[in-house]
């Protein structure tokens, strides 16, 4: 039974972190098309200043939706911001 608990614990944080690196990557491509004021929400509070057609495009088709919601959108956030803290130097 120990055996199978650390497989399984190893699973599912090789799935978390997977799931947390392609919402990294969804982020950066999604910011492509944020707006100014998406981008100042989500700086100000990463978790709450999401646009809501995030979690609408990334976790409508159930076959293809990421196991780990939370890490996804975390790495969302980091990925979006990434890009938005290149922007601004540029602004």
């Amino acid at each position: 039974m120990n055996l199978l608990v650390e497989r399984l614990k190893l699973e599912k944080q090789q799935s978390t972190e997977a799931d947390y690196i392609d919402g990294v990557e969804n982020g950066k491509k999604d910011a492509l098309e944020m707006s100014f004021e998406e981008f100042v929400a989500l700086e100000a509070d990463p978790t709450v200043g999401r646009p809501e057609w995030v979690s609408d495009l990334h976790f409508e088709e159930a076959d293809e939706a990421p196991k780990n919601r939370d890490a996804f959108l975390d790495g969302w956030s980091e990925g979006a911001l990434s890009v938005w803290d290149e922007a601004k130097k540029l602004l």
